[in-house]
């Protein structure tokens, strides 16, 4: 795979992909992130910048931008006051806006997606970035004017996914986490999952045999190859994130699909290397209808995480599905097969899988729609009711846990020995990266937190309501007016 910091296209601070990196394990190599801060007061605020009404999309910064998904409830546009995904650019240094993509729907359930705006962080690599808009289409932009002189990027390719590639798309994801993302680019490759699912009666499944992992070239739009495993048996749509890894002596793109399995397929031909069922044999279908809400299984919103070797991942389901058991694992992406923990044993039955590639589990873990992240021998993971945890990264052994007393959609940071993490509620809480617990601060935001937070450069960014928040030790900003 391409160096990008040998090659001096990112810097070491960047975050120019979703997880940060090709590992998507959420971890700073920065010293100094912020303990504290007051939005209201405005103390170790560096400056705020205006989003629309619902961000799920994590920040990304390369190349003194940021860029970040949003919806279009405060249009800056007059022309364009339509629901749409935007994806929004502004400057790194002050937060002043310079660009926005507006991707419109006005029909079908891509108009009811797009109220959630654009979920998809884009993927940057020097001049060009790829995202995802709400329109299930993937575009490719060359973003040189606008770093060097401010002017509109320039677009290359646009790849339709409903119209090129049959896809369907699922139904809504309350409160995003709807739409797909892309994977770390490996030579000329990247590779999307394709948010195809479940029609309006959350029964039928109009386009079983489209794909739900696409590879295309980057530079051209061309499709390589494509993978529809999940087939009849998508539970709700596809909706994670891949992960791109070199282990077991080649590379591999791990996909979490949308019946549930996790496989992981030979980077540039597509073959299947292996795969692994996250849910219990036991956790069936009440009938044997495909009526969603009789289906008790989990499939994935988030993305596996890759850490010295080992592959983390963990299943969940959408919003109004509510809390549930859950399971974490951890796997050797090294085996070959299939690599669950049971295998068919008869209806509803299952039996220790003697190939199993788990590591370990836990199985205290709720539902969740966030990646784990990993540092120092810890694993930080959070699910949807709430709870924090942190479990041994060697043993999956639990060594503490923390309620935050609200839903959780967005996925932990860590950060110069500390531990991020926001709540729905706009609750936002830091804890020391140690084996047991101390929590250092507690705050406020004032609005709904469904985003990630991440650190680059020296900055905090939270995207809570309807701002996006740059939080700098020392940095001071005019306090908010209070609402009228």
């Amino acid at each position: 795979m391409v160096n990008l910091l040998a090659t001096g296209i990112l810097h070491a601070e960047d975050w120019p992909m979703f997880g940060r990196d090709k590992t998507r394990n959420a971890v700073s190599p920065e010293k100094n992130a912020p303990i504290e801060w007051d939005v209201k007061t405005g103390r170790n605020i560096k400056w705020t910048a205006r989003l629309g009404g619902i961000t799920v999309s994590e920040p990304i910064v390369a190349g003194g931008l940021i860029w970040i998904g949003t919806n279009n409830d405060e249009p800056r546009d007059s022309s364009i006051n339509e629901a749409g995904g935007v994806l929004a650019c502004f400057r790194e240094r002050n937060g002043e806006f310079l660009y926005q993509h507006v991707s419109t729907v006005t029909n079908g359930q891509l108009n009811r997606r797009s109220w959630a705006g654009m979920t998809c962080s884009p993927m940057v690599e020097g001049d060009r970035l790829w995202f995802v808009g709400a329109a299930m289409e993937i575009l490719c932009l060359d973003t040189a004017t606008l770093r060097s002189a401010g002017g509109r990027p320039k677009p290359v390719w646009r790849l339709d996914m409903q119209n090129d590639l049959g896809i369907h798309p699922a139904v809504d994801v309350m409160g995003g986490r709807g739409m797909c993302s892309l994977g770390a680019a490996y030579r000329d490759l990247i590779y999307v999952i394709t948010g195809n699912g479940l029609d309006w009666s959350r029964s039928n499944i109009p386009a079983p045999l489209a794909p739900a992992l696409v590879c295309v070239n980057k530079n051209t739009s061309k499709l390589v190859w494509e993978d529809h495993s999940s087939g009849t048996n998508i539970l709700f749509g596809e909706f994670a994130s891949p992960l791109v890894i070199e282990a077991g002596g080649g590379v591999q793109v791990i996909a979490p699909q949308g019946d549930g399995w996790v496989r992981s397929f030979e980077a540039e031909t597509g073959k299947l290397l292996w795969k692994f069922d996250i849910n219990p044999k036991a956790a069936k279908r009440e009938d044997d209808r495909h009526v969603y809400f009789l289906d008790h299984r989990n499939f994935f919103l988030n993305s596996p995480v890759f850490h010295e070797g080992r592959v983390y991942v963990a299943g969940g389901r959408d919003v109004e599905s509510g809390e549930g058991p859950g399971r974490l694992v951890c796997l050797d992406p090294s085996k070959r097969g299939d690599l669950s923990l049971e295998l068919e044993d008869g209806p509803g039955g299952g039996k220790p899988n003697p190939n199993s590639g788990a590591v370990w589990h836990f199985d205290e873990l709720g539902r969740t729609m966030s990646n784990v992240a990993i540092q120092n021998g810890l694993v930080v993971a959070v699910d949807f009711g709430g709870h924090v945890y942190c479990v041994d990264a060697a043993t999956g052994r639990k060594l503490w846990k923390h309620d935050t007393r609200a839903n959780v959609r967005g996925s932990p940071l860590l950060a110069d020995g500390k531990i991020y993490i926001g709540n729905d509620d706009g609750d936002f809480c830091v804890f020391e990266l140690a084996r047991e617990k101390k929590l250092l601060f507690t705050t406020a935001l004032g609005a709904t937190f469904y985003s990630s937070p991440i650190f680059a450069n020296g900055v905090l960014y939270l995207a809570a309501g309807d701002k996006l928040f740059a939080i700098q030790q020392s940095a001071s900003s005019p306090p908010r007016p209070p609402k009228p």
